[in-house]
């Protein structure tokens, strides 16, 4: 767990050292983007390649691309009804920030500490489901919103996947997968030598692209693209631990997924878009703050219940048994009395802002997908 503390607190560290950079003028902003260009073009596709060259897909990896797929659908939809009367730029930040998942830079060196083998490559699986969307499919949404164009080309879409190179990548890994072919080692070694430097070169990105002074309209905004992202990790995790026909520890891996924080790639192309303002960077690092958090308290749970599980014992059983109760206790007590009255709040907010109908048809949406997603599961199951 003190591993788990301490890569988590180099993250952050590595934002801090990138913004008293910039605040001592040793670095400016704009540099942040020359970064994004290696980061993109460089270091992010060889550390894909070196992470997840060796995947041998089959029915539940399939499953878990999807997952990670439809969880992304999901949150754009989410993010575009409740930005519908914001103008496009907002729009697009929402749908490029709501969604999106960083598992290569953050999730997956988590994951690292105390997993391996087929548990990583779960991970992995649902990170090429997640970065269908994220490396290009999200962005080129986004930018047809934030445009204002009315007619949506198939063309521009296919033209902004493939001109991502990390897309291209999961693309190369998922066809040589598909007809067993292996990518020479040595390449391999290669790729994983550069790739090393990603995930400082990306936060290194993030803490010049953070600024701590911003507005409160878009203070309101990164908080409600955070908390909703963590709401709907809470829906999504109970779903596919409720619903979905996988092995427990392909469920625990998809959730710590689910929680990680915004991907680094947004912030990109949120700045692509057009959109000028620190929502995205503020947004992204405070999300890294949240996600250490949950994946650390998630990781501590699956870590105990698996060691309850190997050594048998008496006192660390009573001790979650007593731990449930409490929190039992807790939830019936408290939080049940007032979900009623906090549901009013939020539904009268919503009628006072006029939004009540916009989001009610995104939420019989989203019901639709999941449903959907649901059967498709089944019958792959």
């Amino acid at each position: 767990m003190v591993d788990v503390l301490f890569k988590s607190m180099t993250f952050v560290l590595i934002i801090c050292i990138a913004y008293v950079f910039k605040r001592m003028h040793i670095l400016k902003r704009e540099d942040a983007f020359i970064l994004s260009t290696i980061v993109m073009n460089v270091t992010l596709p060889c550390a894909l390649l070196s992470s997840t060259s060796h995947i041998e897909l089959n029915g539940e990896m399939f499953q878990l691309l999807l997952i990670g797929f439809m969880a992304n659908v999901i949150m754009i939809i989410l993010g575009y009804g409740l930005s519908y009367k914001e103008n496009g730029y907002i729009k697009g930040t929402y749908m490029l920030n709501m969604a999106s998942y960083n598992i290569g830079n953050f999730a997956l060196p988590f994951a690292q500490t105390f997993f391996g083998g087929q548990l990583i490559a779960y991970l992995c699986a649902f990170d090429i489901g997640n970065a269908i969307m994220c490396l290009g499919t999200t962005y080129a949404i986004a930018d047809h919103v934030a445009s204002g164009k009315s007619h949506f080309s198939i063309r521009d879409l296919f033209k902004k996947l493939f001109s991502s190179v990390p897309f291209d990548i999961y693309v190369l890994i998922f066809i040589c997968s598909l007809i067993h072919v292996t990518i020479p080692q040595r390449i391999i070694d290669i790729a994983s030598t550069i790739g090393s430097g990603n995930a400082f070169l990306a936060m290194f990105m993030i803490g010049l692209m953070l600024e701590i002074k911003i507005s409160k309209e878009e203070m309101k905004h990164v908080f409600s693209i955070v908390f909703l992202r963590n709401i709907g990790a809470i829906i999504m995790s109970l779903f596919i631990y409720i619903v979905v026909p996988l092995p427990t520890a392909a469920k625990q891996i998809v959730t710590l997924g689910l929680f990680a924080p915004i991907s680094n790639i947004s912030t990109v192309f949120t700045e692509k878009i057009g959109y000028k303002g620190n929502i995205s960077a503020t947004a992204n690092s405070l999300s890294i703050l949240v996600s250490i958090v949950f994946m650390t308290a998630l990781l501590m749970a699956f870590t105990l219940g698996i060691g309850a599980a190997v050594i048998e014992g008496d006192v660390l059983k009573r001790a979650m048994k007593e731990f449930q109760a409490i929190v039992e206790k807790l939830i019936v007590s408290i939080i049940i009395p007032f979900l009623p009255l906090h549901i009013c709040g939020i539904f009268a907010n919503m009628t006072y802002e006029g939004k009540t109908a916009a989001i009610m048809s995104v939420f019989v949406k989203v019901f639709v997908i999941i449903i959907a997603l649901h059967m498709i599961i089944f019958s792959l199951s």
